[in-house]
């Protein structure tokens, strides 16, 4: 039986952000419409997206099925310390896709001296079963002026359409994987949100790219 992990507090914490320009996911299927904050998921078809793979020893490592990003590229904004030890967070690119959705990549490096099995580092701690225990469903994007928060999109299955699997990926140390989330997407206007990972302090003013 699977138990709920502890919920670890933070206070609040300023993450300064690299704005070096963006780069774009390729296009996903699905459309959804944002969600209020505290509201539910979005649902939309879509095919399952394949499993992360652990990293290899001589780099970062793309999993099958996620968007093409180069795992090793400048991130647009860096999480601050977590509650993982030997985890650190970066986001590599968060960008407008087809079907008014926005897909973020973002790179998980093992900081540490041994492997790190990050399967229950990005879970949805609210909805703790079976289906969300290994995945990145976790994730959000918030948009304070508009009192919104972007929850991971389900497929019609109910399984996120992000990087799932995790409980068999184990990042070597010194070593990362690219991981990645697709949500509703902000309205036009909105240039900047906030990105919440579990565990780990608010990204603030992180930008989306693409759109008009």
């Amino acid at each position: 039986m699977r138990h709920r992990a502890p919920t670890v507090m933070f206070a609040a914490l300023a993450v300064s952000v690299l704005l070096v320009g963006c780069s774009s996911p390729s296009d996903k299927p699905g459309a959804g419409k944002g969600s209020s904050v505290g509201g539910n998921r979005s649902t939309v078809p879509s095919e399952q997206p394949a499993p992360a793979s652990s990293s290899g020893a001589s780099g970062s490592s793309v999993p099958s099925g996620s968007p093409s990003v180069d795992p090793s590229a400048r991130p647009i904004a860096q999480a601050g310390r977590g509650a993982v030890p030997g985890l650190s967070v970066a986001i590599l690119s968060l960008a407008r896709s087809s079907g008014d959705t926005v897909t973020m990549a973002f790179r998980a490096t093992n900081t540490g001296k041994e492997s790190l099995n990050i399967g229950s580092s990005f879970i949805d701690p609210a909805i703790f079963n079976p289906n969300t225990a290994s995945d990145a469903g976790g994730v959000a994007l918030i948009d304070a002026p508009n009192n919104k928060k972007y929850l991971v999109l389900l497929d019609s299955a109910k399984n996120c359409i992000c990087s799932k699997q995790l409980g068999s990926t184990s990042v070597d140390a010194g070593q990362s994987t690219v991981l990645f989330a697709e949500f509703p997407a902000p309205p036009a206007t909105t240039k900047t949100v906030q990105v919440t990972f579990p565990h780990f302090p608010t990204v603030d003013g992180v930008p989306i790219c693409g759109g008009a």
